[in-house]
């Protein structure tokens, strides 16, 4: 779902400028409730509720989240200098970020239902008729076109989102990311189908006579947190065929990159690193430990004092 999109965004902020981070995060104050009017009408009631779940959920977050995402940076930083990079050791990082994404989708799925919830029939009804359109306009931008041009794209799509980090890219860089997307082949069918596997899921969750958020808490945690176990195992070999891919690719891709292409990626993690050690918020002193910690995980329950 895209209810969470903005603070989600912030996680993969890799792509954004450093000023475009800072910026995005003062910002998700807003942009979080804005997202989500794109999907459900709320009422104000509900408005106001929100706006103290994301206040609660963001002070949570930059206590608790943004020093760990900056130590990893760091220690991605350090090994940039080392010129430690290999698909083995993507590999490693990639599962370090799975941990922190895990760490966010959990207390975020009390928070969504804490809103959904307390949601009328009405508003379901309108959630899924917005999510259904999200799913025909995606059909018709990644599968209901060319194969020449869905490759050519995905390739360009990537290359946009390096390029922040790498620079411009080589002939022999571009050579590699276009036969990367071809190898991948096509799959946008196979994808929106078990998107629609994990909707009827959700559906079907806010469907249940007992729609109270202790109750349906469960649910959304297990589809946000382990959404693979709504797919079919197909899918599942096939996703995890392209992180290999990807993880190759972008070991060659580092491997084929000039003495100033590699000077940039260790000035973009450093600089990516200071803007979320300049964005933690500081823990008070004599803060309990559940304010440090535990309190992401209690639901109706997200600020310590």
């Amino acid at each position: 779902m895209m209810l969470w999109r903005a603070l989600l965004l912030l996680f993969t902020a890799a792509s954004l400028s450093g000023c475009g981070v800072r910026m995005l995060y003062h910002q998700l104050d807003w942009l979080i409730p804005w997202q989500l009017q794109h999907y459900v009408t709320l009422d104000s009631s509900q408005r106001l509720e929100l706006e103290v779940l994301v206040e609660d959920r963001l002070d949570w977050h930059c206590r608790t989240q943004l020093p760990r995402y900056a130590e990893w940076l760091r220690a991605v930083e350090h090994d940039l200098r080392n010129q430690a990079v290999s698909a083995q050791w993507l590999t490693e990082r990639a599962d370090d970020a799975g941990v922190f994404w895990t760490e966010l989708m959990r207390p975020l799925s009390h928070d969504l239902a804490a809103v959904l919830g307390e949601a009328s029939d009405a508003q379901i009804d309108e959630l899924f008729r917005n999510l259904d359109a999200r799913t025909r306009e995606q059909m018709k931008a990644f599968v209901n076109r060319e194969d020449h041009v869905l490759f050519q794209e995905r390739a360009e799509r990537l290359e946009r989102r390096l390029r922040r980090w790498f620079g411009r890219m080589n002939a022999d860089q571009r050579a590699r990311i276009q036969a990367w997307s071809e190898d991948l082949g096509l799959f946008g069918h196979e994808w929106l189908e078990n998107r629609g596997r994990w909707q009827a899921q959700l559906r079907h969750a806010l469907d249940a006579s007992d729609r109270r958020p202790e109750s349906l808490q469960p649910a959304l945690e297990r589809l946000m947190v382990h959404p693979e176990q709504s797919w079919s195992p197909d899918h599942v070999e096939r996703l995890e065929r392209q992180r290999k891919a990807t993880w190759l690719l972008l070991a060659d891709l580092y491997q084929m990159s000039s003495e100033g292409q590699r000077d940039r990626l260790i000035t973009r993690a450093g600089r990516l690193a200071r803007d979320f050690e300049r964005l933690a918020c500081a823990i008070p002193v004599d803060a309990p430990p559940d304010y440090r910690t535990s309190d992401a995980s209690k639901p109706g329950s997200m600020r310590a004092s």
